[in-house]
C-alpha cells in the first residue's frame, strides 16, 4: 500500500509540474560550431510574444540544467532563454574551454539558429560569469548578470551581481572596492555557490531587475520538484524489497569505531591518487571521487587484512544470477536517481562520455566487490546500515577534502567543497538503496549495479579536460 501511495505521489507530482509549465514552451536540441557538437536546452514563452533574448552560461563542472530555473522565469516573463552545455560539460562533445573567440561563435550560431531578436541578456554562473563579461562588450548586451563570480572591472552594459553570502570559493569581502563601480550587488545571506541558482529569493531578484514587476514561480516549482525528488527517493528505498527475497545468515565485519578510524587515517591517500587518476581519466570531478573512494579502500583492506580471503570466496559465489539481479538493480536505481537529480543537474550520459564511463566502472568494480565482501549481511536494520555507510563514506569525504585544503588551500579547494557535498548528495540515495539490499542479503546484486550505476552519473557530471 505504501509503494502504491507514493507511486500516486509521484504521478500527481509530475502532473502539477507539467501543468505550472504551461506559458513555457522547453526543447531540447543540438548545434555544431568549431568542431563541436553542442547540446542546448531553450525556455520559450507561450503566453504572449518575445520581448528579447537571454543567453546563460552554466560554470566549470555545470550543465544547462543549473541554469534552468532562471532560465525558465525568464521565459515566463516573455523572454527566449537559451542555456548549453560548455565544451567538455554534459552532453556536449570536445574538452573544456572558456575562449571568449569560441563563445562568440557559439553565440553567432544559436542566433542564426533560434532567430534572436530585441534586447540581449547574458546571465552567466561561477566560470560562466566571467565569461559573460568578456562576452557583453563583443556582443553588444544591454544587460549581464553575474552570479557567484569576481567582477572584472566597470562594466559597459547595465549589470548586476548577484553573490551568495555562504559562497565556498569568494566572497564580497574577497572583491576590491574599485571593481564594484557600476555594478548593482545583491547578497543572497543563506545561499552557497551552488545553491543560489535554485534559490527562490535570488531568482526574484534577478528577474525584478531585467524585468521590474514580473512575477514568478521558483518557490512554488522548487517545492513540487523537492516533493518528487524525495517521493523518488523513498521509491528507492522500498524498491530493493522487490528485488531481493529472504536473507542469509550474519557476516560479522569491524566495529564502527574501528572502520571510522581507518577510513580517517586513510583520507589523505586521496590526494596522491587524485594527482595520477587526473593524468589517466582526463576528468577531474570523477578523478576526485575514484581517489576518496580508493583511500577508503586501502582502510578496509588494512583493518581486514586477515580477511581477504572473504573476497575471493565473495567472488567465485557471484554467478549469472547475481549479474541479472545487478542489471535490473541498476536500471531501477538509475530510473528514481535520475528522478531525483536531473531538474538540477544533467546526469543523463552522452555517447561522447561512453569511454570515461567504461574507465570508471573498471575503477569503482574493485572497490565495491571488496567492500561488500567485507561488510555485514542480513540480521541489520536498512536505517542502521544505511546509517553506518554513509556515516563512514561522508567521513572519508570530509577529511579528504581538509587534506586537499591544507595542501593546496585557494579558490580549488573552495570547488572541490562544493564537489564534495555534491557527490554527497549523489551517493545519498545509491547508499540507501544499497542498504537495502545489504539486509536481505543480496551483497553480490550491490557489487554488481553499484559502480555500474555510479559509473554512469559521475560520466555525466564530471567536466572532460
Amino acid at each position: 500500500m505504501i509503494t502504491v501511495a507514493l507511486l500516486a505521489a509521484y504521478a500527481a507530482l509530475t502532473l502539477l509540474m507539467a501543468l505550472q509549465g504551461g506559458c513555457v514552451e522547453t526543447s531540447e536540441g543540438y548545434f555544431e560550431s568549431r568542431g563541436a557538437r553542442l547540446r542546448y536546452l531553450a525556455w520559450r514563452p507561450r503566453c504572449g510574444g518575445v520581448a528579447g533574448t537571454a543567453l546563460l552560461y552554466h560554470g566549470f563542472g555545470g550543465s544547462a540544467e543549473m541554469m534552468g530555473w532562471i532560465g525558465a522565469e525568464l521565459a515566463r516573463s516573455g523572454y527566449l532563454a537559451v542555456a548549453y552545455d560548455a565544451r567538455g560539460h554534459g552532453k556536449s562533445s570536445s574538452t573544456l574551454s572558456y575562449d571568449p573567440s569560441l563563445l562568440a561563435e557559439d553565440y553567432m550560431e544559436l542566433a542564426r539558429l533560434f532567430g534572436f531578436q530585441g534586447e540581449l541578456v547574458l546571465v552567466g554562473h561561477s566560470m560562466g560569469g566571467r565569461a559573460v563579461q568578456d562576452l557583453a562588450p563583443r556582443l553588444n548586451a544591454s544587460r549581464v548578470v553575474v552570479v557567484a563570480a569576481p567582477p572584472v572591472g566597470s562594466p559597459k552594459a547595465s549589470s548586476l551581481l548577484v553573490l551568495a553570502g555562504l559562497d565556498e570559493i569568494f566572497k564580497l569581502e574577497d572583491v576590491a572596492k574599485a571593481n564594484l563601480s557600476g555594478w548593482d550587488v545583491y547578497v543572497s545571506p543563506f545561499d552557497d555557490h551552488l545553491t543560489i541558482l535554485y534559490s527562490p529569493s535570488a531568482i526574484a531578484r534577478i528577474l525584478a531587475w531585467i524585468d521590474p514587476g514580473a512575477e514568478t514561480a521558483a518557490a512554488q516549482r522548487l517545492a513540487l520538484v523537492l516533493a518528487r525528488s524525495l517521493t523518488a527517493a523513498a521509491l528507492l528505498a522500498l524498491a530493493p524489497t522487490a528485488l531481493a527475497r529472504g536473507g542469509v545468515g550474519r557476516v560479522e565485519s569491524a566495529s564502527f569505531r574501528k572502520l571510522a578510524l581507518a577510513v580517517a587515517l586513510a583520507a589523505p591517500l586521496a590526494l596522491p591518487f587524485y594527482l595520477s587518476l587526473s593524468v589517466v581519466l582526463r576528468a577531474p570531478v570523477a578523478a576526485y571521487v575514484v581517489a576518496i573512494f580508493y583511500s577508503q579502500t586501502v582502510s578496509l583492506a588494512a583493518l581486514n587484512a586477515k580477511k581477504l580471503s572473504r573476497v575471493w570466496e565473495f567472488a567465485k559465489r557471484m554467478g549469472a544470477r547475481s549479474i541479472a539481479w545487478g542489471a535490473v538493480a541498476a536500471l531501477a536505481a538509475y530510473f528514481l536517481v535520475h528522478e531525483m537529480l536531473q531538474p538540477f543537474i544533467n546526469v543523463e550520459p552522452s555517447p561522447y562520455r561512453l569511454p570515461v564511463i567504461a574507465g570508471l566502472v573498471l575503477l569503482f568494480s574493485p572497490s565495491a566487490l571488496l567492500a561488500e565482501a567485507l561488510a555485514s549481511q542480513g540480521g541489520n536494520s536498512a536505517a542502521r546500515v544505511f546509517a553506518v555507510r554513509f556515516t563512514v563514506r561522508s567521513l572519508g569525504f570530509i577529511v579528504a577534502w581538509l587534506a586537499f585544503l591544507a595542501l593546496v588551500g585557494g579558490g580549488y579547494a573552495g570547488y572541490l567543497l562544493v564537489v564534495t557535498y555534491v557527490s554527497l548528495l549523489l551517493l545519498a540515495p545509491l547508499e540507501l538503496f544499497a542498504a537495502a539490499l545489504s539486509v536481505k542479503g543480496a551483497g553480490s546484486v550491490n557489487a554488481v549495479w553499484y559502480p555500474a550505476v555510479l559509473s554512469v552519473l559521475l560520466g555525466a557530471v564530471t567536466p572532460l579536460a
